[in-house]
């Protein structure tokens, strides 16, 4: 029954976002349960012959919810052109000295992406550059018109720089939620940081025992390397950071601000997200 009860909660995560999950994908983000995939294929065909969950093809979703399958095999395409744009935009931020990782998150970094969607960027940048890294980052796409602004309603392919973090600041608050964004979290540039983060945050696997840390052998690199320790980086630093914190002051909501992390989310998903976790488990 335990194992029946972390399938139907990892299929009910998944149907949040409108996403059905493929055999390996369920065993893969199965919900605080470690078990084989030969157990998870009976298990699966038990609940099936239960009706309590279905499936087309490869796919596994709650009952009377077979349109979503569409919706996933519509938005893999969608994916693919997207992906192409945030690898070219990412090849281009990653030349500016401080950026030592750029991340894809959100629902593009696991291909289910609509057509209007944005593009989520994660960077990491050096040790006290993050408000002088996200100045530079945001006149480069400003400049090249790819940049997602403030309360527009056309953000397509454009890049959202939505969270910025330094190097010291790695660890995560916990959560399931948390746990799912850092295991779909997709590296497009990475200088060591991305093992780093599972180094810090071992505590993923206590939500996702059967996840396996994904290798990214593949990634672009950059030889040359600053060290941002002098004088005048720092003054730089805090003038940028005043500047910023005053621009931003009348958009201002509950975004998480400091000298080592800018997040930009002014409706926190992770509430909203174990909301509606919740609301659909007690409906089961």
């Amino acid at each position: 029954m335990v194992v029946d009860q972390a399938i139907m909660q990892t299929i009910v995560y998944s149907d949040i976002f409108s996403y059905p999950l493929t055999l390996v994908e369920i065993h893969q983000f199965l919900i605080e349960k470690s078990i084989s995939k030969k157990l998870l294929k009976k298990h699966l065909s038990k609940l099936v012959s239960e009706a309590k969950i279905e499936n087309l093809g490869v796919f596994f979703f709650l009952p009377k919810r077979e349109k979503i399958v569409d919706v996933r095999i519509k938005r893999q395409k969608i994916t693919r052109p997207k992906i192409l744009v945030a690898k070219k935009f990412a090849g281009l931020i990653s030349k500016i000295p401080s950026v030592i990782m750029i991340g894809l998150t959100g629902a593009l970094a696991v291909g289910n992406s609509d057509s209007k969607d944005d593009i989520d960027f994660f960077i990491v940048c050096q040790s006290n550059t993050v408000w002088l890294t996200r100045f530079l980052v945001t006149v480069v796409l400003t400049l090249l018109g790819q940049r997602r602004l403030p309360n527009s309603k056309k953000n397509k392919d454009k890049i959202c720089l939505n969270m910025f973090i330094d190097q010291n600041s790695l660890k995560f608050k916990q959560s399931l939620y948390m746990a799912h964004e850092i295991a779909q979290l997709k590296p497009l540039f990475d200088r060591g940081i991305y093992r780093q983060i599972w180094t810090k945050n071992k505590w993923v696997f206590k939500y996702l025992p059967n996840f396996k840390q994904l290798q990214h052998k593949d990634l672009p690199t950059i030889r040359y390397r600053f060290e941002f320790h002098d004088l005048t980086f720092i003054i730089w630093e805090k003038l940028l950071k005043s500047f910023q914190i005053l621009y931003m002051k009348r958009r201002r909501t509950i975004e998480e601000i400091s000298d080592s992390i800018i997040r930009f989310h002014p409706n926190d998903a992770s509430i909203w997200v174990e909301r509606e976790f919740q609301k659909r488990l007690a409906v089961l």
